[in-house]
């Protein structure tokens, strides 16, 4: 885990076993062999691999964010969640689970604010997300694990249409 607030790391390695799920879970869910059904696949993979991560290192995180958990280690916020939701992505990449995408890191939408306490109504607030991009189209798509519970699938969206979603 990535803490902006905290600073903290904590170490986590797939085992081989984890990744026979992994591949199990995304073949059990697709229906077709095509980009959106790999996206689809590559939903159910992230929440599976947010569980498998969640149960060893504590992570027990809500939606969104949780001023109230500011400095709970178990909390995250979008910047955690973008970066763990990449690192799952290269694992994926990495053990050939990929087939129509690659990982292409990290994106920032909105503006930075000094503190919550200046936020002004109407205010578009920074966040981040995962990007992947298919790679016959070039299409680039979010990976938007921040939005759900620990574990629950993260949303997949057209990264225009995620980048575009608070603009006034």
């Amino acid at each position: 885990m990535s803490c902006l607030w905290l600073k903290m790391k904590t170490p986590y390695r797939f085992t081989s076993a984890d990744i026979a799920e992994i591949a199990r879970t995304m073949r059990k869910v697709k229906r077709n062999d095509s980009p959106a059904e790999e996206r689809r696949a590559i939903a159910y993979a992230i929440a599976l691999m947010e569980r498998q991560v969640g149960a060893a290192i504590g992570i027990n995180d809500k939606a969104g964010m949780q001023w109230s958990a500011s400095g709970d280690a178990t909390q995250e916020d979008c910047v955690d969640d973008s970066t763990n939701t990449t690192s799952f992505l290269m694992v994926l990449q990495s053990n050939g689970l990929l087939r129509y995408h690659t990982v292409q890191g990290t994106i920032r939408r909105g503006q930075y604010a000094l503190w919550h306490a200046d936020w002004e109504a109407g205010q578009v607030l920074p966040h981040y997300t995962a990007i992947i991009k298919e790679t016959k189209t070039g299409q680039c798509w979010a990976v938007d694990a921040w939005i759900g519970d620990t574990g629950t699938n993260p949303s997949i969206t057209k990264l225009g249409d995620w980048y575009l979603k608070d603009a006034s």
